[in-house]
Formats: structure tokens, C-alpha cells, sequence
């Protein structure tokens, strides 16, 4: 009599082996950006948390003047405006809690790949496994959006929260809802069901709203995050910049470095998932996914350090959008690849690959941005509370230029009208 294999095993016979040649020299190149990025990471905290620890050599610790000009202008300047309260931060922090619910979700999904209690080749475990865990962790999203927002000083603790639960939960929904109209238009099998319809409804308003306000509830009874440096009531003028300082240009840059450390094995998910050939790569997608995470927030961080170096303190949307910017690559490269390599052919295929990318690349757009937001926040709270101004001089610079500036301004101003007048 045969003997029978174990579950796990039956169905590892529908999984391909992937090239492991492919996958092992992208991850080199992949290993060498990401080890660059940290060093210079590295030298940015230490250039800026070094400089700043009294030395007993010093006769006056307290207090300690440079003479190196840039170690008084930059990012030291905007001290009080650097936590300034962001515009539109009521959106932020729901956007930033349901991203903090994506990436626990995604992070359990890929461990339980990685342990079998989730198999890839089994038809809807992944799925199902993905939705039971993300519903679950409702409760990380409504916890995290409140404490952000009550670091921003929101007001309305019930409106965020209802935002929170509405934001990520019905734009999925939308995007099902035209799937299924199209699919319903033309009579497709792969159309949610009425009944399916019903059961979604009920698990988002059911367990996923309360869960949320739960973790809401919890979040606002927490004490605010304290910040080292408290904001001024008038804000400091932004200098203008030169071409390459613009947001433009470094949200182009801190989108492509991340796509590029992950582009071979995107390239191989897309082949998985659209071709039909299930491909089981654990190693290198839990590699991947790791290099993707520290790609993303060290180009984070080095973006938003030179933004305040530019004495330009707008970083809250900024090191969001920066550490999001990598879902734009991938789902532009996803759209090249629909039209040149694959031969998905009709409309409602046409629309169920659309709506799907779309999907997934702005979910993951999610968690890299709430990735990149949490990093770059950390390091600045750590870079401001180690900073040391002299503020004698400092406000000696301060009084001295601005005096100088006005006074001949107005001089010449007032000449040039009363010459000519």
C-alpha cells in the first residue's frame, strides 16, 4: 500500500523551483546598495550625535561654540519648527495607522509562509490567511493612527477614528465593486457573489470598525509623545532651493533605489502570478522583502536629513510619499509588463490585472510609506534631543545678519525713491 505524504507535501508538487542563479546575484547587487545606504546613514548620525556630547576637555561644557559655519546653519536653525504640526495631519495619521496594520499582517503572512502554516500552493490559503489577519490586526491600525494623531494635537478623536476604519477597508472595496461590475457585465465567473458581498460587509462593520475604535480607545488613553524641541507660534521662512532640492526630485530618487534593490524578484512574482507558474522561493522572498524595508528607510532618512539641511522642516507628508514612492515603479513596470509579456487577452481579464495591481501596489505603497515615516521620526527625535545649540551665538548670527539685512535694504530702498522722486 503507498504511503501517504504529509499535507504540506502534496501540495509542493504544484510549486516550481526557481533559478537560483538569478535570484542569488540580484540579491548580491541588492546586499552591496543596501550596505552603502546604511553607511551613509551611519555617518549622518554620527556627524550629528557625536558633535553635540560635551567633552571633558572643555572648560565650559554647557555650552559649546563652533567655529565650522555650516555646524550652526541647516538643520540646526529649524530646531523650533522642525515638530511643527503638518497640514492635513488628520490624514496622515490614518493612512500611517492603517499602514502600520499592513506591514504586522504582512509580516505574520510571510513568517507563516516561511514556518508552512500558510502553503502559497493551496487554492485561497493565502488569501483567506491574509484577510483573517489583517481584520484581526484592526486593532494596531486604530492604536497607532490615535497616537499619531494626538501628536499632532487633533481634536476630533471620533472622526479619525471613523476615518481610519473607512480609509484602506473602502478603497479595497471600491476597487472589488468595479471588478465585479465588470465582471457581472459580461457575465464572469471571477465576480464577487452576492452572498460574498454580504460576508464582507459584516466582517467590516462587525469586527474590523470596533476592533479599530478599540485600539483607538487604548492609543488616546496613552500619554503624547513628547518632543525635544517645542515649536514656535510663527513659522520660519522656507529658503528657495535649487532644482535638485525640490520634492519632485526626491521623491524620483527615493522611489527608484528601493525598486531597483527588489527588481528581479518583483519581476519573478509578476511571472508567478500572471503566467500561471507558482514559483516557491522562501529564502529570497523573505530576503527580499527585508532588503526592500532597510532600502527604504535609510533612503528615507538620508532624503529628509538633506531636506533639513535645506533648512526646509515640511518632512511629515514628505518621508511618507518618500518611502511610498517605490509602489509608483512597480506599478508602472507592472502596466509594461501587461502589455508586452504576458497574453492576458478580453476586458474583464484586462480589468481584474488593473484593479489587482492596483491593489497590491498601493497596499504595499502603505507600508513602505508608514516604514519610511517611523524611521526618519525616530532618528529625528534622536538627533534633536542629543543637539546642543550655543544659542548665544546662535542668536547673536541671528539679530546681527537680519539687522544688517533690513537696515541696508530699507537704506537703498528709501535713497533710490526720494532720487528718483
Amino acid at each position: 500500500m503507498k504511503q501517504l505524504t504529509p499535507l504540506q507535501s502534496r501540495w509542493d508538487m504544484y510549486l516550481m523551483t526557481p533559478n537560483p542563479d538569478t535570484h542569488f546575484y540580484a540579491m548580491i547587487n541588492s546586499l552591496i546598495t543596501v550596505l552603502f545606504l546604511l553607511g551613509v546613514v551611519s555617518i549622518i548620525l554620527i556627524k550629528t550625535l557625536r558633535k553635540d556630547q560635551p567633552s571633558v576637555h572643555e572648560d565650559n561644557s554647557e555650552y559649546r561654540i563652533y567655529d565650522d559655519f555650516e555646524d550652526i546653519i541647516g538643520w540646526r536653525l529649524i530646531h523650533r519648527d522642525v515638530f511643527r504640526r503638518p497640514m492635513y495631519g488628520g490624514l496622515l495619521a490614518p493612512m500611517v495607522g492603517s499602514g502600520m496594520q499592513l506591514l504586522f499582517s504582512f509580516t505574520v503572512t510571510l513568517v507563516c509562509i516561511v514556518f508552512g502554516s500558510c502553503h502559497p500552493g493551496k487554492p485561497g490559503d493565502l488569501l483567506h490567511f491574509i484577510s483573517t489577519t489583517y481584520i484581526w490586526t484592526s486593532v494596531i491600525a486604530g492604536y497607532y493612527s490615535s497616537r499619531i494623531y494626538k501628536v499632532f494635537r487633533g481634536r476630533s478623536w471620533f472622526f479619525n477614528t471613523l476615518l481610519t476604519s473607512i480609509l484602506v477597508p473602502g478603497s479595497i472595496f471600491t476597487c472589488l465593486m468595479i471588478e465585479s461590475f465588470v465582471g457581472w457585465s459580461f457575465h464572469s465567473s471571477r465576480a464577487i457573489s452576492v452572498k460574498g458581498w454580504i460576508i464582507l460587509t459584516l466582517l467590516w462593520f462587525l469586527v474590523s470598525t470596533p476592533l479599530t475604535f478599540l485600539g483607538a480607545f487604548i492609543g488616546d488613553r496613552r500619554e503624547r509623545i513628547e518632543h525635544p524641541t517645542r515649536a514656535t507660534q510663527m513659522p520660519r521662512f522656507i529658503p528657495d532651493k535649487r532644482w535638485y532640492q525640490t520634492y519632485s526630485v526626491s521623491i524620483i530618487v527615493g522611489g527608484i533605489i528601493p525598486f531597483a534593490v527588489v527588481f528581479i524578484d518583483y519581476d519573478e512574482l509578476l511571472k508567478s502570478l500572471w503566467h500561471g507558474e507558482i514559483h516557491l522561493f522562501k529564502l529570497y522572498g523573505m530576503t527580499s522583502c527585508l532588503l526592500l524595508s532597510i532600502s527604504t528607510a535609510c533612503v528615507s532618512i538620508i532624503l529628509i536629513f538633506f531636506q533639513l539641511c535645506n533648512e526646509d522642516y515640511h518632512w511629515w507628508w514628505m518621508s511618507f510619499v518618500i518611502g511610498g514612492a517605490s509602489s509608483f515603479y512597480m506599478f508602472i513596470y507592472a502596466i509594461i509588463f501587461y502589455w508586452i509579456r504576458t497574453d492576458i487577452e478580453g476586458v474583464v481579464s484586462g480589468v481584474i490585472y488593473i484593479v489587482h495591481t492596483l491593489m497590491g501596489c498601493g497596499l504595499l505603497g502603505l507600508v513602505t510609506g508608514t516604514l519610511g515615516f517611523f524611521c526618519t521620526y525616530n532618528v529625528i527625535r534622536r538627533i534633536y534631543s542629543a543637539v546642543k545649540v550655543n544659542y548665544h551665538y546662535y542668536y547673536y548670527y541671528y539679530y546681527y545678519y537680519y539687522y544688517y539685512y533690513y537696515y541696508y535694504y530699507y537704506y537703498y530702498y528709501y535713497y533710490y525713491y526720494y532720487y528718483f522722486y
